[in-house]
């Protein structure tokens, strides 16, 4: 194998790494979101929920209008701030 063609094959080698890094990276990112989402979902109660229940209720962001997105942001953060500060004073019911 001549010199330029092995240079041209770890180079090939070399990008291929490069691109399953980037994706390995991308599936970490996007398991630590769905982690963080059924997280969520377990800390609300809502696993015992049905299926079609949680799809109904999730399918309504798209038919709500901005402000009122806005003001179940604000409950979110407000949910957030009450549980942090539970969590703070050593409440045992935090995880609730």
């Amino acid at each position: 194998m001549e010199e330029k063609e092995k240079n041209k094959y770890l180079l090939e080698i070399q990008k291929q790494r490069s691109r399953m890094r980037t994706i390995q990276r991308t599936r970490k990112e996007r398991t630590r979101e769905l982690i963080k989402v059924g997280a969520l979902v377990d800390m609300l109660g809502l696993l015992e929920k049905d299926q079609s229940y949680l799809t109904g209720l999730l399918l309504q962001h798209f038919v709500i209008d901005d402000e009122k997105r806005e003001k179940i942001r604000k409950i979110g953060e407000k949910f957030f701030e009450e549980r942090s500060l539970k969590k703070d004073k050593g409440d045992k019911k935090w995880k609730q």
